[in-house]
C-alpha cells in the first residue's frame, strides 16, 4: 500500500513537495520517493505495513504538510 502525493509535469514541483515529505519522520520502513511515469513525475510514499499505518501517515500529511493523499494498492 502507498499513498501519492502528487503527479506534477513539472519534476521542479515534484522535488518541492519531496522535500516538504522528506521533513515529515515518517515510521521506519516508510520511505518518499519520486516516480516518473506517463510524462509525470509523482510523489508517493510508502509501502505500510497496515492499513491503520497508511490511515496515521495520510493524516500527518494532511496536517503538516497541506496535502490530501491518494491511496494506492500496488
Amino acid at each position: 500500500m502507498y499513498l501519492q502525493l502528487g503527479a506534477f509535469a513539472d519534476e521542479k514541483n515534484a522535488w518541492t513537495l519531496f522535500a516538504k515529505v522528506r521533513a515529515l519522520k515518517l515510521p521506519e520502513g516508510v520511505k518518499s520517493e519520486i516516480l516518473q511515469l506517463d510524462g509525470l513525475h509523482r510523489v508517493r510514499v510508502g509501502p505500510f505495513e497496515s492499513r491503520a499505518q497508511r490511515d496515521a501517515v495520510s493524516k500527518q500529511l494532511e496536517e503538516v504538510a497541506g496535502v490530501t493523499p491518494i491511496k494506492l494498492r500496488l
